[in-house]
């Protein structure tokens, strides 16, 4: 369902040219990579890419909070 507000958010882009409907695809974008990466959410992504690194864990952590507070 994300995947599907984000590409529709983005056609809208592409064809308004209205940069408000670029920052929502980018505030939805690093919503969803937090939740794919955070421990609180589902964290599906550190067992999909790197199960055996800790510091893929810390690090995607970390710059998905700092996407998610600046673009949203």
């Amino acid at each position: 369902m994300a995947a599907a507000l984000i590409s529709f958010n983005f056609f809208l882009f592409v064809f308004i040219r209205d940069r408000n409907y670029l920052f929502y695809v980018l505030a939805q974008t690093s919503i969803a990579w937090w939740v794919g990466t955070s421990p609180f959410g589902s964290g599906i992504a550190y067992e999909l890419f790197w199960p055996g690194s800790p510091l893929f864990d810390q690090l995607a952590l970390a710059l998905s909070s700092a996407a998610t507070t600046y673009f949203a």
